[in-house]
């Protein structure tokens, strides 16, 4: 199990998860305080449980998880391995990873665009 279903409920209940408090609290400080957020594999369902209406991408349109975060309220973009996707307006930034089924130096490559994406949005 990946280490990000440890910080919410996600795993087992889906659209009706709940994200650890602290969790939760600590997104909800980097919005305020218009911080950039990045996260890749599973880890944007959080944000998609917490921010209402941000844009995420987890992977190709019609998987699982993609529905679920679209049913909390997230704007789900389908993407590749290698790409990202930005939400300008939330200044959140995620990349699929490992929810796609590839070699993984194309799961280095996005997680690398994610990593230079948040760097541009934070200055």
């Amino acid at each position: 199990m990946h280490r990000s279903a440890f910080r919410s409920t996600f795993a087992v209940d889906g659209a009706k998860c709940k994200v650890i408090p602290d969790v939760e609290r600590v997104l909800k400080s980097f919005l305020a305080a218009k911080k950039p957020i990045g996260l890749c594999c599973i880890a944007p369902v959080l944000v998609a449980k917490v921010i209402p209406g941000v844009e995420i991408t987890l992977g190709p349109e019609g998987n699982e998880a993609a529905d679920a975060v679209t049913q909390m309220g997230a704007k789900h973009f389908g993407k590749s391995v290698d790409q990202v996707h930005v939400d300008k307006r939330h200044l959140v930034v995620t990349t699929p990873a490992f929810m796609c089924d590839t070699a993984i130096h194309n799961v280095f490559d996005g997680i690398g665009k994610m990593v230079e994406a948040v760097l541009r949005l934070a200055k």
